[in-house]
């Protein structure tokens, strides 16, 4: 068995692509600010 075939791991690829897709049309000096706060969380 796979990791990728857990849910939590499809969940949370999911919600990381989705994210990563939506923060591409931030402004540059948005993306540092979006960037620090997801690795303090």
């Amino acid at each position: 068995m796979s990791f990728k075939t857990l849910l939590a791991y499809q969940k949370g690829f999911d919600l990381a692509m989705e994210i990563f897709h939506l923060a591409k049309a931030f402004p540059k000096s948005e993306m540092f600010g979006l960037s620090s706060q997801m690795i303090r969380f």
